[in-house]
């Protein structure tokens, strides 16, 4: 069975949500499901969608700009350490306003950055553990965006919220990664409401 992570109240276990909702996206980088106009870059290899970047920055999107309530969950790898970060990126828009989620390999922190109306600034309101990442070990990441609350975990492991009024209401989900060599896989976007 499932750990019940309880948060405000309510079950956000991954068996609790997936049993009552709807799965808006999904890619697990096959060569029978790859949906490579879904992406606005990739590489598919064995280990997934590779962004190898190291000496520059790579973002994708995928998704809707009217997503609202959802969670993200997907598999992230650092191949290897560059000097910069990777990640995740929800809420994006088109605007180009969304939230920022780094991890730096082998470092012991994580950075939330907020784009809103062209403008950078870290998040506000942010209650985040510590934790370092190592090269070739998958990690398996599940972010919760519901109102203006946005909860993290790794490896069922609760990280943080995020809670600012700057987040985005709605908008797209995006990989990253800047002068890093990372792996993402089994991508999955399920609606909370």
């Amino acid at each position: 069975a499932a750990e019940k992570v309880k948060e405000g109240g309510k079950d956000t276990s991954k068996d609790a949500v997936s049993s009552k909702s709807k799965i808006l996206f999904q890619d697990d980088f096959s060569d029978e499901s790859y949906t490579k106009e879904n992406w606005t870059w990739n590489n598919v290899t064995e280990e997934g969608m590779e962004l190898n970047v190291l000496g520059s920055g790579c973002e994708t999107y995928a998704g809707e700009d009217n997503w609202t309530d959802y969670i993200l969950e997907a598999k992230m790898k650092f191949i290897e350490s560059g000097k910069n970060s990777a990640g995740f990126q929800v809420r994006y828009s088109e605007g180009n306003d969304k939230l920022l989620i780094c991890y730096a390999p082998g470092g012991s922190n994580h950075v939330f950055n907020i784009k809103s109306t062209g403008e950078w600034s870290g998040a506000k309101n942010t209650r985040v553990k510590k934790q370092k990442f190592k090269e070739n070990q998958w990690y398996q990441f599940r972010i919760i965006c519901e109102d203006g609350k946005t909860e993290i975990y790794c490896d069922d492991d609760f990280i943080g919220t995020i809670e600012d009024d700057k987040i985005p209401s709605s908008g797209k989900i995006g990989l990253f990664a800047f002068d890093n060599h990372v792996a993402f896989d089994d991508v999955k976007v399920t609606a909370i409401k």
